[in-house]
Order: structure tokens, then C-alpha cells, then sequence
């Protein structure tokens, strides 16, 4: 899998999105079987995708993202959060109509998987949670409606921004 890390920080964007529409296939077995530091590095190389100068590379990392929080078997506090800030961060400065729907895609799924952690639940260890929610939620919450309000024209792309920003809600 060094052959990924090395493509993911690649100088050509158009290897940097190959190799992230790559990572958005690997399934489950193929995941595990990956040693626990290049999942790291993988992970990593993902949020960093989000600071590309490209925005198509900043949309694959948006596509697999949210192909990623739709798997029980990638997901724990620490990735929801990370994907969550690098998301949000995005929205709030992204002027690409596309990367800002993939974004707003993404952010949807996030919050779609997303439950309240109970206490004293025999299936805690399985559910999906970030445990302070409530600033959480207020800060997803804010960027939704600002998406909701921001992209009001009737192009499809922006439609598919206010669809994804209501099924966030």
C-alpha cells in the first residue's frame, strides 16, 4: 500500500485523484489487511487532500469521505471528527459550485450515521459517536443552514446542495 501513500502526495493532481477514487474502493478486507500506520498515513493524506490547491482533488476527498462514514468498519470518534472539521472547514471557503456538492454530500452521510452515545449500553463499543455533540451538532447545524441559505439559485448543482444540506439537518 506504499504505492498509494506515494501516489496520494504526488505533484500531479491528476495521479493525487486517481489514487483517492483508489482509496474510495478499498473494501473492508482489503482495509484491514493494510497495516494499522499506512491506514494512518492514508487517513491523513485524505484530510490533507481537502487543502488541494485542485479542485477535483478536493472532490475525490469529499467522495471518499463520504463513502467512508457509510462503513461501520472505518468509523470511531477520531475519523467522524476529523472528516467532520475537514468538511466544514471546506464549506465554509469553498467557491467551487462542484467541490462545495460533494462536500455538502458528504457532510449529509456524516450526519446520517451519526447516533447519540448512550450510557450504560451494551452496544456502545458499536455505535458511532462524537461524544461532545451538542457543540458539534451546533457547529454542523450552522454550516447547513448557511448552505441552505447561500445556494438559492435553480441550478441543478445548487439544488443538489440544498438537498444535501436539508437531509444533513
Amino acid at each position: 500500500m506504499n504505492h498509494i501513500v506515494r501516489a496520494l502526495s504526488d505533484t500531479n493532481n491528476g495521479v493525487r485523484t486517481s489514487a483517492l477514487q483508489l482509496v474510495q474502493g478499498i473494501s473492508r478486507d482489503e482495509w484491514l489487511a493494510i497495516t494499522e500506520e499506512a491506514r494512518i498515513e492514508i487517513l491523513r493524506l485524505v484530510s490533507f487532500s481537502f487543502h488541494d490547491n485542485a479542485p477535483k482533488v478536493r472532490t475525490a476527498a469529499a467522495f471518499v469521505v463520504g463513502t467512508y462514514v457509510m462503513h461501520d468498519w472505518i468509523r470511531n470518534e477520531e475519523t467522524l471528527r476529523t472528516f467532520a472539521t475537514d468538511i466544514m472547514t471546506t464549506l465554509r471557503k469553498e467557491e467551487t459550485l462542484v467541490v462545495v456538492s460533494r462536500c455538502a454530500w458528504a457532510l449529509a452521510n456524516l450526519c446520517s450515521c451519526l447516533t447519540p452515545k448512550q450510557e450504560n449500553n451494551a452496544n456502545d463499543l458499536d455505535s458511532q459517536h462524537i461524544t461532545d455533540t451538542f457543540v458539534t451538532s451546533k457547529q454542523i447545524s450552522d454550516v447547513v443552514v448557511s448552505l441552505a441559505k447561500d445556494y438559492d439559485d435553480q441550478s441543478q448543482t445548487q439544488d443538489k446542495i440544498r438537498t444535501s444540506s436539508i437531509r444533513a439537518l
